[in-house]
């Protein structure tokens, strides 16, 4: 789960990505999701979402929290367990299981090559 200002964004397995109203944190609200399959890694950097799931690392936009929606794909079918984490202009998908923890490096966002 990540927050950020009033939403939490869930990486909720097979339901998917789930964004969460926090604002009156007596009753959270669901407020948008997006469909992917087996999400188990979500990060909120820039202005977007970094979600990795059973087969992909996906950057989303979550401008519209009701409508979040994928902007990017990668195929990620590199180990059983992934996580993403988000530095300057790079997010790095890796494995907790893997021989090779660092997985993959890739550059998102302006000014990318």
């Amino acid at each position: 789960m990540a927050i950020h200002g009033s939403r939490a964004y869930v990486a909720d397995g097979a339901a998917g990505l789930q964004v969460v109203d926090l604002s009156s944190p007596t009753s959270p609200e669901l407020v948008g999701s997006l469909g992917l399959s087996a999400v188990n890694s979500v990060v909120v950097a820039r202005g977007q979402a970094y979600v990795v799931d059973d087969a992909h690392f996906h950057v989303v936009d979550i401008s519209h929290p009701d409508a979040p929606s994928v902007l990017e794909t990668v195929d990620a079918r590199f180990a059983p367990e992934r996580h993403v984490r988000v530095d300057s202009s790079l997010a790095f998908v890796g494995a907790g299981a893997c021989r090779a923890p660092l997985l993959a490096a890739l550059g998102f966002g302006p000014g990318r090559d």
